[in-house]
């Protein structure tokens, strides 16, 4: 019996933890009768685990049935070694080792990255934007451009199924033209929160109040989904939109403030109903799973024109210009490289690419029912399955 083994963030609630549940789907799928799947469960910061098949999409009672103890792990040899998570955190324990990261934000990777890359058969990341900053970041190890095969993100199942669920906030939504902007506050502090979220909310606050029936619908947390986390967002929230209320008057939207777990279908719920276009500022994107959701939901979306997610957007969103600019210094950190560049959206660029979304939604619907019959063809699982299989296999047949 052959064994196989995925080390990573398998039951976080994180973008990573996607990521992951991806990679044990397709092995768990495939896996051979002459092999064992094993599954070695790591945390992903401070992120809250999924503990439901509601969020798993059924995978929940699959992963604990290949969980293996720490204690056991480095007690069994493995024939593959699959690892999830930044490359210096890898854990290479297999005779054929593939390591898989959402690579950098940035311009830049960290130096620590490069000892694990060299030491795996094949690195997999999901966009070109994340190969390349690899590659340019390490040019003068000529054998790692190869080695790096690119396997995007696919969205939930559930997503083509024609029925959507109730989710008691959106019902209190009554205005049409509403924003919705999903993310994680990064930092405290504006000039480091990589997601760009606090800006965001400020700057789409203020666009709004010019436009009427209006509203902001933010899908946020401060890194978990606990009801902790959700009081402590409301309160760094509420001096912000207070002074924007102030200043605003009557003119000032709505806010409306989701939080906590939303299953396949709520997420659904989410990008066809009340939405009327996806809102993102990011300051960069390994891949984008959010962006990819929406356009396969025919959400219609205003983003930053800059990393990852513009590979599978392409033309068909509305793009807000942007500067490279330094990471402040205070953002340097084991994964933030001294150096390196990430965009800043242009404010008068957003405030014109807003404005022209609502004056243009018919347009702009119809362009986004397009993007959808792209993204539903290219990017279902079966589809990234198929890339899945052929990388794999070239993995497998690969020596260092």
């Amino acid at each position: 019996m052959k064994n196989i083994v995925i080390s990573g963030p398998l039951l976080s609630n994180s973008g990573y933890g996607v990521h992951c549940r991806q990679v044990f789907s397709y092995l768990h799928e495939n896996i051979k009768d002459n092999e064992k799947l094993y599954c070695h469960v790591t945390e992903w910061g401070n992120s809250s685990w999924h503990l439901s098949n509601k969020f798993t999409s059924g995978l929940f009672d699959k992963i604990i049935d290949c969980h293996v103890s720490e204690s056991t792990l480095y007690n069994l040899q493995y024939e593959k070694c699959y690892s999830v998570g930044f490359p210096n955190e890898w854990i290479l324990i297999g005779k054929k080792n593939i390591g898989i990261t959402a690579g950098i934000e940035t311009s830049v990777a960290p130096n620590s990255w490069l000892e694990n890359i060299k030491r795996v058969n094949s690195v997999i990341v999901p966009s070109f934007f994340a190969k390349n900053t690899i590659v340019k970041t390490f040019s003068n190890c000529h054998d790692i451009l190869n080695k790096i095969k690119v396997v995007p993100e696919y969205f939930y199942e559930e997503f083509l199924e024609d029925s959507c669920v109730k989710i008691d906030l959106l019902d209190k939504i009554t205005t049409t033209n509403n924003l919705l902007i999903i993310g994680q506050l990064t930092s405290l502090n504006s000039e480091n929160d990589r997601k760009n979220t606090l800006n965001a909310i400020e700057a789409t606050t203020r666009i709004l109040s010019t436009i009427e029936d209006s509203s902001l619908i933010l899908k946020i947390n401060s890194g978990n989904n606990t009801q902790k986390d959700f009081k402590n967002i409301k309160e760094i929230l509420k001096p912000v939109l207070d002074n924007i209320r102030k200043e605003l008057g009557n003119s000032a939207p709505k806010v409306y403030i989701i939080h906590g777990n939303l299953s396949p279908k709520e997420l659904k719920t989410l990008y066809t109903t009340k939405t009327s276009a996806l809102l993102c500022l990011s300051r960069g994107e390994g891949f984008g799973l959010t962006l990819l959701e929406a356009a396969a939901c025919g959400c219609p979306i205003i983003a930053t024109n800059y990393s990852a997610y513009t590979e599978f957007l392409g033309d068909s969103f509305i793009k807000v210009d942007y500067n490279l600019e330094e990471i402040p210094a205070s953002r340097i950190n084991d994964v933030f490289v001294k150096g390196s560049l990430w965009a800043n959206y242009k404010a008068r660029s957003l405030h014109l690419a807003v404005l022209n979304f609502f004056n243009n939604k018919d347009k702009y619907s119809i362009i986004a029912k397009k993007l959808k019959l792209n993204i539903v063809s290219n990017f279902n699982k079966n589809s990234i399955f198929k890339i899945y299989k052929k990388c794999l296999e070239w993995a497998t047949f690969t020596s260092i």
